[in-house]
């Protein structure tokens, strides 16, 4: 930690570029977002695949770093 009370700690690579310590990345995240389709949502649920499949979101996305972005905008399952 920045103290210097620790010799190692968990944490995301973005607070530690932004405090300036070493980090050495473990794994890979991932992150699922889950959404109920309902006839009342369809229009929402268009525009959220819109937004994540967009180069905006993308590129937003990129410069965060310790994040696994291949599966981001693929649809995994539907359930109708």
């Amino acid at each position: 930690m920045a103290s210097g009370q620790a010799d190692a700690g968990v944490g995301i690579e973005n607070v530690a570029k932004m405090v300036n310590v070493d980090f050495i990345p473990m794994i890979k995240e991932q992150y699922d977002l889950v959404i109920l389709k309902t006839k009342e949502n369809q229009e929402l649920h268009k525009v959220i695949i819109e937004s994540i499949n967009s180069n905006e979101f993308r590129s937003e996305l990129e410069q965060l770093n310790g994040y696994d972005l291949s599966f981001t905008g693929k649809v995994i399952y539907k359930s109708f």
